[in-house]
């Protein structure tokens, strides 16, 4: 029986992200639609010195990638790709009626 789902990917690894449209093109989807998300930013300021040097600070930067995956199959089919994906991505599965 086949299902709608919506899944959504997030990581903060880009080739992660990537990987995922490799893994859907050899899935056999009757349909398939991908909706690139804008990737979030996060920026941080740190002092280096608490006390006598406060204008030379650091700065880092942190980056979330998203994704949303709108298909139609059945789950089997699913539990398989979500078996052969990186480890380091956040999955969010919903299922459309």
């Amino acid at each position: 029986m086949l299902y709608n789902y919506r899944i959504k990917f997030v990581s903060h690894n880009l080739e992660s992200i990537k990987e995922i449209d490799s893994h859907f093109a050899k899935l056999k989807v009757t349909q398939k639609k991908v909706v690139f998300l804008p990737k979030k930013k996060r920026i941080f300021t740190l002092t280096k010195s608490p006390h006598v040097n406060n204008k030379s600070k650091e700065h880092f930067k942190i980056e979330k990638y998203n994704r949303l995956v709108c298909l139609t199959t059945s789950s089997g089919i699913l539990k398989t790709l979500l078996k052969r994906l990186p480890n380091d991505l956040f999955i969010k599965v919903t299922v459309v009626s």
